[in-house]
């Protein structure tokens, strides 16, 4: 089955042949195939496209570059909250350059206001994971996680927590 079959077939729900995809090897040419997907209109084939990405990632399989400039090009134009949670959450595997950051900041900002609890608390780690490495940036991390360690969803809570750990500078002074 091809790239574009498997991402064709996705039902939304089963994600067996995107597996199967991540996990034969997904082929460069094919990757540019999957980037074509990131700004489709249907929704449930961006949910495809970015979750092969996401799979990827977390199994250290190589995902071109440009591929991945796409999707971060191409953040603002996703408009199902699955495949705007699976950029999210890609976030932490990716060396993200400063010609993308601003562009990456505003996706992660629209995501903070989200009616999704999800898409909420990927976009705290986000954010945190994005900005850690400036003190200007660590100082309003730390103020969101602080604030996300009160806040009334317990995964947000404990997202901070995690991230708390994980970030030792987040930690109240």
């Amino acid at each position: 089955m091809s790239i574009v079959d498997v991402i064709l077939s996705f039902d939304g729900k089963h994600v067996d042949e995107l597996k199967l995809a991540v996990k034969n090897g997904i082929s460069g040419a094919e990757w540019h195939q999957v980037a074509t997907y990131f700004s489709h209109p249907d929704t449930r084939l961006q949910a495809s496209a970015t979750w092969l990405v996401k799979t990827a990632l977390e199994q250290s399989k190589p995902v071109p570059s440009d591929v991945v400039d796409s999707l971060l090009s191409n953040s603002a134009l996703l408009t199902g909250w699955e495949a705007k949670l699976h950029l999210l959450q890609s976030i932490q595997f990716l060396d993200i350059d400063d010609a993308q950051t601003q562009n990456v900041r505003g996706f992660i900002k629209s995501c903070e206001a989200s009616s999704k609890t999800l898409l909420r608390v990927w976009a705290l780690d986000a954010f945190v994971r994005l900005n850690c490495n400036d003190e200007i940036g660590v100082d309003i991390a730390k103020g969101k996680t602080q604030s996300a360690l009160k806040d009334d969803a317990a995964s947000m809570r404990a997202r901070a927590r995690n991230l708390c750990n994980e970030f030792p500078q987040l930690a109240k002074i």
